[in-house]
């Protein structure tokens, strides 16, 4: 996937409140398990910052159809 130039640029307390809104709480580590929502503020944002572009696909999953998966004429 080619990636939106914005998300290099948006600060981390944006991309906090673009996952608020889409209510997106990945899993972020496995040992011990732990949610997005579960890190505090500081860590949140921390995480963000390093993941940005997985919350650029996950933006871009939401905004796709789901009969374009269907047809199979997904984004890239």
């Amino acid at each position: 996937m080619a990636h939106d130039l914005i998300f290099q640029n948006l600060r981390p307390e944006i991309l906090e409140q673009v996952t608020e809104y889409l209510k997106w709480d990945p899993i972020v580590s496995t040992s011990p398990a732990r949610l997005l929502s579960n890190l505090n503020a500081v860590e949140r944002r921390a995480w963000l910052h390093s993941h940005r572009f997985d919350l650029e696909g996950h933006i871009s999953w939401v905004g796709t159809p789901i009969f374009s998966y269907a047809l199979g004429s997904r984004k890239e």
